[in-house]
């Protein structure tokens, strides 16, 4: 199975669900897979030049349902 579902997901969500462009979102961060032995987790890092924290979102291998949002620095 391919990894772009959860990353498109992670995306959606830091997007706010479309109120800043994917290609805005894109040129924040860099998508990063990662894949566990129960969760495939999505970092969205930031790129240089941008504030905020690193973003990770993990969804269930069981279901897919996401299990985990963190923000690096809240």
């Amino acid at each position: 199975m391919s990894d772009q579902p959860y990353v498109d997901r992670a995306l959606a969500i830091y997007s706010g669900n479309g109120r800043i462009s994917r290609d805005q979102v894109l040129r924040e961060v860099s998508p990063v897979v990662v894949e566990l032995p129960t969760m495939i987790c999505v970092g969205l890092n930031l790129r240089p030049g941008n504030v905020g924290g690193d973003t990770t979102i993990c969804y269930s291998r069981k279901n897919g349902d996401q299990v985990l949002h963190y923000v690096n620095g809240e």
